[in-house]
């Protein structure tokens, strides 16, 4: 029916009485965005009745579709409208990109979260039909799971499956799932009953799913670019200006002129702490009507959290300076040295792949100053085909070894570690790597590695300072002594 941005919504609920509101609505992008616009919805939808009894909130990481929709078409007990809120659903994630579930897993078990950190891992063994007990297994390391193995133990795992099967948590189907939602939204609800789905990610507008939600309920879009152009910048800025007018007309105070861009270099984009350092900074100055540069300086801390590919591609351009920064503000926020040395490896382990390429056979159609589009044209079918004789490369040799010593649990994966694209479909993040692997020798690459390998050592066996020896590796990677 409709697709609108969040800062459209308010205008179009005005427009629309609650009868003539769709029964189904989408409201994906920025997670405090998503909320905002959801309670305005609400709101909207319950006009004027109990939320205690027409509204329910429930959680999609654990619980089934068919679940909802029997909420859905269960009555209130008063009568008025029914509508169900669905938080946190994985029914729009693509299959295989389940890197931000075990980010999220991660994260929360860092944070010794271990109820969110069981609940997303149930959700990511949905989204892989894993079989979660199997996880009970020391011996059971699925090969989709290798990522979360490598930033947490076998123990955490065990703990967090334990913890989820006592809550009576299992793993879904997504694809079961969304079959039995699209059928249920093609059918319709019951007058006013209404079923709100919020998504703290932007959806990709080409999921069948997404498509039959636009073309019989609202899709609001509170997404906000995070990229490094311009316009993406300008984007980010906008959402900021608006949440620090709102937050400051709210309480009758001013900002002093130029502390915006401080308030933003303190919190990067991160709405939710930008707003939070806000209302720090209103309770501080009190009856006072103006926030000061003093202000800012005595209550607030840097909270920006440098992502790890921040120092990863500072590490490949041979920046030392933001190398050894970005370093220094992850282990701040407690990510551990290991970790942080996996990224490493991982990062000169595919620079090292991108110098074989450029340097094989297959390689020569690559120079550095080509465009993008020149790469897409004539490089990228190198590439692949470049791959495709790696993996069956790989493949002899794991067959030459015998049965005896190939893995007996997690399967093979011949291959999926020396080759350039992980992903053929998006050939952009190969031509960076390759641009950025023209900044080292294959050489200092192959010194890097092993650089990297005794410092695995040492964070292992030594009792030194981890953080000083990682950044004095990375001192040693961008500027080599030998």
């Amino acid at each position: 029916m409709a697709e609108i941005n969040h800062n459209q919504l308010a205008d179009h609920l005005k427009k629309d009485s609650g009868a003539s509101l769709p029964s189904v609505f989408l409201i994906h992008g920025q997670e405090m965005l998503v909320e905002q616009a959801a309670e305005v919805l609400v709101e909207k939808l319950l006009d004027g009745a109990s939320r205690d009894l027409c509204c329910e909130t429930v959680d999609g990481s654990v619980e089934k579709i068919t679940d909802v929709l029997a909420r859905l078409n269960t009555f209130s007990l008063l009568g008025g409208p029914k509508i169900v809120v669905l938080r946190q659903t994985r029914l729009f994630e693509p299959r295989g990109s389940h890197q931000r579930l075990v980010e999220q897993i991660v994260e929360a078990g860092n944070n010794e979260d271990l109820h969110q950190a069981a609940k997303s891992l149930i959700g990511l063994c949905g989204h892989l039909e894993i079989d979660p007990e199997a996880l009970l297994q020391s011996d059971s390391r699925p090969e989709q799971l290798t990522m979360l193995y490598e930033n947490l133990s076998p123990g955490d795992v065990v703990k967090m499956v334990r913890y989820a099967l006592e809550q009576g948590w299992r793993p879904t189907g997504a694809d079961d799932q969304a079959e039995s939602l699209l059928q249920a939204v093609a059918k319709g609800f019951a007058e006013r009953h209404h079923l709100v789905i919020t998504v703290a990610v932007k959806v990709p507008k080409n999921l069948k799913i997404f498509k039959s939600l636009r073309d019989h309920g609202w899709i609001i879009d509170c997404s906000v670019p995070l990229g490094e152009r311009r316009s993406d910048r300008l984007a980010q800025e906008g959402v900021l200006r608006q949440a620090l007018e709102t937050s400051l007309a709210a309480a009758g105070k001013r900002l002093q002129t130029g502390l915006f861009d401080t308030l933003c270099r303190l919190t990067g984009f991160d709405l939710r702490t930008f707003v939070q350092n806000l209302e720090k900074l209103i309770d501080y100055t009190g009856e006072r009507t103006e926030i000061t540069a003093d202000d800012v300086h005595k209550v607030l801390r840097r909270t920006k959290s440098d992502p790890i590919f921040e120092l990863t591609s500072a590490v490949a351009d041979r920046n030392t300076v933001q190398s050894v920064f970005f370093a220094h503000t992850l282990l701040k926020s407690n990510w551990y040295p290991l970790q942080i040395l996996s990224a490493l490896v991982n990062q000169i382990r595919r620079l090292l792949v991108a110098k074989d390429f450029a340097t094989s056979d297959q390689g020569k159609s690559w120079a550095a100053g080509m465009s993008y589009q020149q790469f897409q044209r004539s490089v990228m079918p190198a590439v692949q085909a470049f791959d495709n004789h790696i993996r069956e490369t790989a493949a002899k040799w794991q067959s030459s070894i015998g049965e005896d010593a190939k893995p007996k649990t997690g399967g093979s994966k011949a291959g999926t570690d020396i080759t350039l694209a992980a992903n053929p479909n998006n050939p952009y993040p190969v031509y960076q790597t390759l641009l950025k692997s023209e900044k080292y020798t294959r050489q200092e690459l192959v010194n890097a590695m092993i650089l990297l390998s005794r410092t695995d050592m040492r964070l292992k066996s030594t009792g030194q300072d981890a953080g000083l020896v990682l950044k004095k590796t990375i001192m040693d990677i961008c500027n080599p002594k030998y």
